[in-house]
């Protein structure tokens, strides 16, 4: 099923690709503006942007031909339990977003991608996260309720464009220790939420590059790291719902770049 119809952002409940261009006709009736006829339908194809698969159908795959969607940004795969991903979608020139769930396999034959900047898993195996950190060019990885050890989260350092990095409800393990060589190099958003960790050791080498810190519902975490303050891109250090322990240790952050170093531009910024 086909909604959203006079949008270039589309959803589809079909795995069937034959299907998905069969309702594609629907969103003629909505450009009849432009005159278009049945014979552009491939052209108007090739302009969405988005495509959204969700379950509804037993058979749980991506559409085989997806890679004729030659101008799709963004691909979501969602509640498609047990299905992997053809290798035909990094042939998809303009792929910029790809986030799935439940997912049993990402294709390892990445081939010449350089357009994906964002990987967005959640409730996937192992394998999965592991063959997505061999995407070297993602700038923004996101987990979600994994069971992410804190050794895997350091394998992310391989990752040498990698912008953005959200955690959450995953690292069960009680400490963090970033060491020396563990260097985040382009790092400048780091989301830590609903983690277990206890401990987090670090400091201004291992995330140069950071602008931004969020520290949410971490509510075992003991301190921020206070080596962090010293980072020279840090902007904005974020709390929400964290213990007093972590409030003051922001708190003293601050409290130093200002008084010892003069640097007025980090804000610490504390949310309910």
């Amino acid at each position: 099923m086909l909604s959203n119809p006079e949008s270039e952002n589309l959803t589809f409940s079909t795995p069937d690709l034959h299907q998905v261009t069969q309702e594609l006709d629907s969103v003629l009736v909505f450009m009849a503006e432009k005159r278009l006829t049945s014979s552009d339908l491939q052209q108007a194809t090739q302009q969405l942007e988005s495509v959204k698969l969700v379950e509804e159908l037993e058979e749980k795959s991506v559409p085989i031909g997806i890679s004729r969607l030659g101008n799709l940004q963004t691909l979501i795969c969602q509640q498609l339990m047990g299905f992997g991903l053809p290798s035909e979608i990094w042939e998809m020139s303009e792929l910029r977003h790809l986030r799935c769930n439940e997912l049993e396999e990402i294709p390892c034959d990445f081939g010449d991608i350089t357009t994906l900047q964002e990987i967005y898993i959640w409730e996937c195996g192992a394998s999965v996260v592991a063959s997505a950190l061999q995407i070297q060019k993602v700038q923004q990885e996101e987990y979600d309720n994994y069971d992410l050890k804190v050794s895997f989260l350091t394998t992310l350092c391989a990752l040498p464009n990698l912008e953005v990095l959200k955690i959450r409800d995953c690292a069960e393990e009680e400490e963090w220790e970033m060491t020396e060589g563990d260097e985040f190099r382009s790092l400048q958003f780091l989301r830590l939420c609903s983690s277990k960790i206890v401990r987090w050791r670090a400091n201004e080498t291992n995330l140069p590059k950071l602008w931004e810190l969020y520290v949410i519902r971490c509510n075992e975490l003991e301190e921020i790291p206070c080596d962090i303050g010293d980072i020279p891109t840090l902007q904005t250090i974020l709390l929400r719902e964290c213990g007093s322990s972590v409030l003051a240790s922001a708190q003293e952050i601050q409290k130093v770049q200002q008084e010892e170093y003069g640097n007025y531009d980090l804000k610490v910024l504390i949310r309910d």
